[in-house]
């Protein structure tokens, strides 16, 4: 995803959703980006990212989390009125740069990464998750064995160096999609529109070759047998 405020203006009630991309596990500090993600998330709005909301737009407004799924976003839902996009996404943009000014002391790190070992465990339990977790690492030619080594790091949090992670942490592309009202005049800087319409089928399906899907099964199934075997 990209950054921004993404609105779709129509009549009626506001509907907002924060995106909150998660880390991926193969990609370079993995294990120290899921961390400084449960620091900002713990699930949801249990983290930084609850508190700047809070404080910005008040408890006025109600959210609903939805674990990640196939998009990897963790996803806060919220019915309330246009006036208070701005100022949340003006919190949003601010609680990353207080990693950059107040990075997790040693006491945050610690439970954020005895939180995000958890989580992941109970990911990787459920069949679903772990078979869209084995498929994704198919799809990159990555092998399983890399669920294993981020577990491992996770276990010795004193061992992270979060302090490396935070510059890529801080380009964390956060967004903030609406759907109903209008946005404020003075904000079309900050502020892209979009159609209210449904994505036409044709694209949804052209979006991945249906030889690209045949291989990405093929290796998933590969790699999930050798998974198991660990």
């Amino acid at each position: 995803i990209e950054s921004g405020v993404f609105w779709a203006p129509r009549e009626g009630a506001v509907d907002v959703a924060v995106l909150v991309p998660q880390p991926a596990l193969d990609q370079p500090m993995g294990a120290e980006l899921l961390v400084l993600h449960e620091c900002l998330t713990n699930e949801g709005l249990g983290g930084r990212l609850g508190l700047a909301i809070e404080e910005m737009v008040g408890r006025d407004v109600s959210f609903e989390v939805l674990p990640a799924g196939d998009t990897d976003q963790t996803v806060l839902l919220a019915r309330a009125q246009d006036s208070v996009v701005l100022p949340l996404y003006q919190a949003m943009s601010q609680v990353l740069n207080s990693f950059r000014l107040r990075p997790p002391n040693e006491n945050e790190v610690s439970q954020a990464a005895a939180r995000a070992r958890l989580r992941l465990l109970e990911q990787v339990a459920r069949p679903n998750d772990w078979l869209r977790y084995v498929s994704r690492l198919a799809y990159r030619r990555e092998q399983p064995d890399v669920l294993r080594r981020v577990l491992t790091r996770l276990s010795i949090p004193d061992r992270l160096n979060i302090a490396a992670a935070l510059p890529a942490f801080a380009k964390l592309p956060l967004a903030l999609a609406v759907v109903g009202g209008k946005p404020p005049v003075d904000s079309s800087r900050l502020v892209q529109l979009v159609a209210d319409v449904a994505v036409p089928t044709e694209r949804i399906e052209r979006t991945m070759p249906a030889e690209e899907i045949e291989t990405s099964k093929a290796d998933a199934n590969k790699l999930l047998g050798e998974a198991v075997e660990v």
